[in-house]
């Protein structure tokens, strides 16, 4: 936004004054992520008096919303077309023409220990297809620090009762993909330390670092309930890599953490089900970071038009940010073609099938180390034939086909 800033104080000081003051060419405040209220939650409403900041009123919902449009329209590189907020009718249009997109999932993923088979065994519901993967950040290496930042609002522990449903809870989906995702992960990485797990909904909370074997334990300290406010998960999550990084970031007072030259890149891994009350905050706070990828997972009703509004939003932050990737799901929902999805975005490069189902067939070879090892394991999101080929050629004494938990003879 350097040249357009510089332009607006030559020709335009009235407007470039009234911008500053109200701190359009400065960072978010650190201390704003988990106030209730702060300068970016100001509604807008120009019949009631108040105009927004910018010298045109175009239905921004709040400050944060005017804010984010601004930037869109004038940082580098950004085109010669004004991009301007959709009215409802539009966002309803486009949502529904999204619906009406989705198409049966590739059935290569199929997975009899998926949550919606597990429960009911109805098949998937129609999904919208993931825009093709294009790398851009670099591929991750070691060094890299991946974490995990879960919505655990009320809505995540909703039933959908209001129409015949056959869908999970949005909580049991989630802790499935985080399985699937750090049991792959895990191995691609080499690695047994975990992946911080960070919750949020009101407030944020670090529960705990997730393996195959702890994610159960973790899982317990989850506790769902409150509002969805994104920011201050994400300000817990960037306050944890910064701090176990400080020698190679800076600290500002009042802008927070700074990242030097030589700190690890974070990757993110971000589990929503719903529109955050701050979204457009966050969309503000990441726009311009070159030290962090994330992906995000949002997880829907089926048939929802209002989570294919919610997408939309979220594909645009991808559009505009490419350090921002997004995959979504709705309804009964293939959990590997998920997981698949989700690691190439993760990982930066585009992880061929062949590659993907040796992460589940290693997943397989470990827990089958368990099993020989004399402990206790969970079938429940275990594909008992990959399982099985790993070491294990027969059915092993102990488990009868029906149970969920395999002891093996002590």
């Amino acid at each position: 936004m350097t040249a357009h800033v510089a332009e607006l104080r030559k020709k335009k000081p009235i407007q470039y004054l009234h911008l500053l003051r109200a701190g359009y060419f400065e960072p978010i405040p650190a201390a704003w992520a988990t106030l209730e209220s702060n300068p970016l939650k100001f509604r807008i409403d120009a019949a009631g008096g108040w105009p927004g900041i910018t010298p045109a009123w175009r239905g921004y919902e709040d400050t944060a919303e005017e804010r984010l449009y601004f930037v869109l329209n004038h940082r580098d590189g950004s085109s010669t077309a004004a991009r301007l907020k959709p009215d409802i009718i539009s966002e309803i249009d486009m949502a529904t023409a999204r619906m009406q997109s989705a198409v049966d999932p590739p059935p290569v993923y199929f997975s009899a220990q998926d949550r919606c088979n597990v429960l009911h065994k109805v098949g998937y519901s129609k999904q919208v297809m993931p825009r093709p993967f294009t790398p851009y950040d670099r591929p991750e290496n070691p060094a890299d620090d991946t974490m995990i930042l879960l919505d655990v609002s009320g809505s995540m522990a909703f039933d959908p009762r209001y129409a015949p449903s056959t869908q999970p809870k949005n909580k049991d989906v989630a802790k499935a993909i985080i399985r699937r995702f750090v049991d792959a992960l895990s191995h691609h990485d080499r690695s047994n330390a975990g992946y911080d797990l960070v919750t949020f909904s009101s407030d944020a909370t670090h529960v705990g670092s997730v393996t195959h074997q702890t994610l159960d334990t973790v899982w317990s300290n989850v506790k769902i309930g409150g509002g969805t406010r994104v920011m201050t998960g994400w300000q817990k999550v960037k306050d944890m890599h910064f701090r176990k990084h400080s020698q190679s970031a800076t600290h500002h007072p009042v802008y927070g953490w700074l990242a030097g030259p030589q700190t690890p890149m974070l990757r993110l891994l971000l589990l929503l089900d719903g529109e955050a009350t701050d979204m457009d905050e966050f969309e503000l706070d990441v726009l311009a970071l070159d030290w962090c990828h994330i992906t995000i997972f949002l997880i829907g009703v089926d048939g929802c038009p209002h989570h294919h509004r919610h997408a939309n939003e979220l594909q645009r932050i991808s559009d505009v940010n490419h350090h921002v990737s997004f995959v979504d799901a709705q309804g009964n929902m293939p959990e590997r073609f998920v997981t698949h999805e989700l690691l190439k975005r993760h990982l930066g490069y585009d992880v061929s099938m062949g590659e993907f189902e040796e992460m589940e067939a290693l997943r397989g070879a470990s827990w089958a180390r368990d099993v020989m090892a004399g402990s206790d394991i969970e079938l429940r999101d275990v594909e008992r034939a990959t399982l099985f080929g790993t070491g294990l050629t027969e059915t092993p004494s102990g488990f009868d086909g029906s149970s969920l938990t395999f002891r093996p003879p002590r």
